[in-house]
């Protein structure tokens, strides 16, 4: 990537705020509550809709409903309960972004009350330019449907643009919408970071550099 950024779209759990071990928590709970606790890695969960990771734990459309409904009630509960923060130095990149009057806006899959409950608490729930969620759309990540919309409320080119994902999900919907992905994970074989440990802080740096 060598070019000009107006315009930063970031994905939210795990990517802007640390949620990942509360997501985890509540995925194994739900599975408890229905007697059906399983071992799994969170983190092949991770990007999917939460019905859509029940089903690739192998339930089948109505337990995967119920025990969607279970999780987001345990989530909502563990997240009122537990201090979340940002993604150590994202307060700091968006403070830079700011300056360099670099646009920013959110793009997941997750749903907008839970979204907005949660910046709400770091207030900052009028921070980013808009706030695009599930029920924005017909088909999530992967679909580049997502990212297809947010470069329209943007109004800035793909060619302008950035997204700063850590799934495979999310990675696969910016790429097909034609946007850089700066990746969070180890996705892609030249990945740029190895793990979340310092990745807005060297992505700041990135776009200095860029500007």
């Amino acid at each position: 990537m060598n070019k000009e950024i107006l315009f930063v779209y970031f994905d939210f759990d795990d990517t802007l705020v640390n949620v990942g071990n509360l997501h985890a928590e509540a995925f194994q709970k739900a599975l408890e509550f229905f007697g059906s606790p399983i071992d799994f890695d969170y983190k092949e969960l991770a990007g999917l809709e939460t019905i859509d990771g029940f089903q690739a734990l192998g339930f089948n459309e109505r337990d995967s409903a119920n025990l969607t409904v279970k999780k987001r009630q345990i989530f909502q509960d563990l997240s009122s309960s537990n201090e979340i923060t940002w993604i150590e130095g994202v307060a700091d990149l968006l403070d830079t972004l700011d300056k360099l009057k670099i646009h920013y806006g959110v793009v997941s899959s997750g749903t907008r009350k839970r979204i907005i409950d949660i910046l709400t608490k770091l207030n900052s729930e009028d921070r980013f330019r808009f706030i695009l969620t599930k029920e924005d759309v017909s088909h999530s990540k992967p679909n580049p449907e997502p990212y297809i919309l947010a470069i329209s409320k943007s109004r800035i080119s793909a060619n302008y643009s950035l997204a700063v994902e850590d799934s495979l999900n999310g990675f696969l919907s910016a790429t097909a919408a034609g946007i850089d992905v700066w990746q969070i994970s180890e996705v892609q074989e030249n990945n740029i970071f190895s793990s979340l440990n310092g990745p807005a802080k060297a992505l700041q740096e990135w776009i200095v550099s860029k500007c």
